[in-house]
């Protein structure tokens, strides 16, 4: 889910390339910075959603693609800068 998603903004093309950014650098590292973090309470929802929220506006896109080739860091900072109503460059 992309950042503007979790700040319950209304979806738009911008949102679904961010998240399809999320699945690529999971899919090439396995994981994500968001991933496995630890709760006070397991079963806090609402803890779960605000630390997952923090931990993916705190990490940067150079953060989110280290190790992987630079087309993948190209792709998300542009997905992320995308305005509302822009029309990505496909």
């Amino acid at each position: 889910m992309s950042i503007n998603n979790q700040k319950r903004y209304t979806a738009s093309r911008r949102d679904d390339l961010e998240s399809v950014s999320y699945m690529l650098v999971y899919f090439l590292k396995g994981t994500l910075p968001w991933l496995n973090l630890e709760y006070k309470n397991k079963n806090d929802e609402d803890e779960r959603r605000e630390n997952i929220f923090k931990k993916k506006e705190e990490t940067t896109p150079e953060m989110l693609c280290e190790g992987l080739p630079e087309e993948y860091l190209t792709f998300t900072k542009t997905v992320r800068n995308l305005g509302f109503d822009e029309e990505p460059n496909y």
